[in-house]
């Protein structure tokens, strides 16, 4: 029987597959996907992080140990040189058609390759659009960012 925490990692992991190989997340389409949070010296100009999970169990009795409630944080960060009106829009118009790619990939397949096990699947929440001035290599630029989680059902047998 696999633990509830080996279930949460695979999970993880597979939801990290599935958006690195998503076309218009990938490496090739200038995105990088990170499968955990990373330094700021890191951040790339178009990123998706994945970042800490915290498991809720569900109040049944019987099935503490058995089943859980992961939720995800994650975010869609944009990052445009420049502080001009069309970078920021620019950064803004990124981020949100990378949301989009993240929602429709996650949408696509709730079992997110068979890695999230049933009966529940998995479900994006967005819950902001931030933007901001940052310093991006010793120059003025803009981030947009959509932070969001993901949340889904592990059961173990």
């Amino acid at each position: 029987m696999a633990s509830i925490a080996e279930a949460v990692a695979v999970a993880k992991t597979g939801i990290w597959q599935r958006l690195s190989t998503t076309p218009g997340l990938m490496d090739a389409d200038g995105v990088t996907v990170r499968s955990a949070t990373i330094a700021p010296e890191e951040f790339q100009a178009d990123m998706v992080i994945l970042g800490d999970v915290t498991i809720g169990t569900p109040g049944r009795p019987g099935l503490a140990g058995r089943a859980a409630s992961p939720s995800m944080s994650g975010w869609v960060v944009i990052t445009r040189p420049e502080g001009s009106e069309d970078a920021i829009q620019g950064a803004r118009d990124r981020a949100a058609e990378l949301m989009g790619l993240v929602e429709a990939a996650i949408g696509t397949d709730p079992t997110v390759d068979n890695t999230v096990r049933g009966p529940g699947g998995t479900a994006v929440n967005i819950s902001a659009l931030e933007e901001s001035p940052v310093d991006w290599n010793g120059q003025a630029a803009r981030r947009a960012t959509y932070p969001f989680t993901i949340t889904w059902s592990s059961h173990v047998t």
